[in-house]
């Protein structure tokens, strides 16, 4: 019978950095179905666990248009 495990958004992250990166790196979409706000948040806690960091840009912000 198999186990059933509940992972909140960090575990989500931990896991996919642990045994997703290493063999296919960062998505190239996501596909949400339900709950697109923990897709939103897990990927967050992905790239703060990569060290990337996000910014956010201004609506008419001439130097983000394009």
């Amino acid at each position: 019978m198999p186990m059933h495990t509940t992972v909140n958004m960090e575990g989500a992250a931990q896991l996919y950095l642990k045994e997703v990166w290493k063999l296919h790196g960062l998505p190239h979409s996501v596909r949400i179905d339900r709950r697109p706000q923990f897709v939103v948040d897990v990927m967050c806690e992905l790239y703060r666990l990569l060290g990337i960091k996000l910014t956010t840009s201004m609506a008419y912000h001439l130097q983000m248009d394009g």
